[in-house]
């Protein structure tokens, strides 16, 4: 892969955020960070013209150009696809079929043939599959699912001659690499182990004081803040029984995010859903950042929230392990409401652990940049080819 090669990198992502959306914005992190290393970048993201027509949401263009920060154009083809929830015909989903014959459709309408395809996640590496393995070009993926779910997808009778294929795998935690290679997915040896990276730019470490006063937040409560869907996964309402639990009216919450949990409304500063480049400010908030999902790839909100500076207290699951560790966290069950509140009550009494707990998180998150993890990733493929 050359840089001065036309379409470098082709990303399949099942989404992509348009005028400032807040969906797939670690999707467009990373392609950006990629295209500012002056690798060109396009990326193919079906909308469901569903969707549009069930939701408020409009419907975007088919393809769509935009730059970098940093002055460096990424094309977007968005092509419109049907979807039909969970219907599947002979095993295969509809809207699996549909969105893999409307990428493959771009992928065969480029006046250029891309340099190398990269899959955001299995079922899009797979879905570019047939177009890369025609025409040999370097086919690549992302594995970074709370569960890898490509099979419950398609019948993949030819599972075995794309897994040859595959040039390399880049996971987001040993959880999933090791998932992927249960299920017959990966040969270790094309495997890098990436945590996810934030913007730096974006999130990072900011007076207390000065972001409660901006938010009109009291200076004296302890501050609880959870990002995350209001779904069971992610845990928005064990939080939130958590901290009730406790019973303590200096303890209180910004559950940041929107789902179908809806939180019950005590010890609440903040409950809802908030645009990305906002969440800065509500972190360097908080006291603590409180996140008990039961399944990761590697979650963003967490690195985000490191960078911020904040303790952590999360899952004590494998999809932790690689960024999280009893130096920058408390790591809990997080089935268990009891543990999670006790968690919480001896951070608020412990100052000087929150103190450790801080400085380490900052420490970690230091290595954990987009732009540090796009550079890896190209070092990675051109090392594949």
């Amino acid at each position: 892969m050359n840089s001065g090669d036309n379409n470098d990198i082709c990303f399949i992502s099942d989404g992509y955020p348009y005028k400032g959306e807040a969906e797939f914005t670690f999707v467009a992190q990373l392609v950006e960070a990629i295209a500012d290393t002056k690798t060109k970048c396009i990326v193919i993201a079906p909308q469901s013209i569903t969707r549009v027509f069930l939701s408020t949401k409009n419907k975007r263009p088919t393809m769509w150009k935009y730059k970098t920060d940093r002055g460096n154009e990424i094309t977007v083809y968005q092509p419109l696809t049907l979807t039909f929830s969970r219907l599947r015909v002979f095993g295969e989903s509809i809207s699996y079929l549909f969105a893999r014959f409307k990428i493959n459709k771009i992928l065969n309408g480029l006046r250029k043939k891309p340099s190398v395809i990269y899959g955001h996640f299995w079922q899009n590496a797979y879905a570019g599959f047939p177009f890369a393995y025609k025409n040999r070009i370097p086919l690549f993926v992302a594995t970074g699912e709370s569960k890898i779910w490509i099979q419950s997808l398609t019948k993949f009778k030819d599972k075995d001659k794309f897994v040859s294929f595959l040039s390399g795998v880049i996971a987001v935690s040993t959880k999933n690499k090791e998932e992927s290679i249960q299920l017959g997915l990966l040969k270790e040896d094309k495997c890098k182990i990436l945590p996810n990276g934030i913007d730096k730019n974006k999130f990072y470490k900011k007076e207390q004081k000065l972001c409660r006063e901006k938010l009109n937040f009291p200076q004296e409560v302890f501050v609880v803040c959870f990002v995350g869907a209001f779904i069971e996964r992610k845990g928005v309402l064990r939080v939130n029984d958590a901290v009730n639990s406790l019973n303590d009216s200096s303890i209180k919450c910004l559950l940041i995010g929107k789902g179908e949990q809806e939180p019950e409304q005590t010890n609440l500063l903040f409950s809802g859903s908030l645009p990305h480049d906002k969440l800065v400010d509500y972190l360097n908030a908080s006291d603590v950042f409180v996140l008990p999902t039961l399944n990761e790839g590697c979650c963003n909100a967490i690195v985000e929230a490191m960078a911020c500076g904040l303790p952590v207290i999360s899952s004590d699951r494998s999809f932790n392990h690689d960024i999280l560790n009893d130096r920058n966290a408390i790591l809990v069950e997080p089935s268990d409401i009891g543990e999670i509140a006790n968690a919480i009550d001896k951070l608020k009494k412990d100052a000087s652990l929150r103190s450790m707990l801080s400085r380490n998180a900052l420490e970690t998150a230091k290595d954990l940049s987009v732009e540090h993890r796009a550079k890896l990733i190209v070092e990675f493929i051109k090392e594949k080819l």
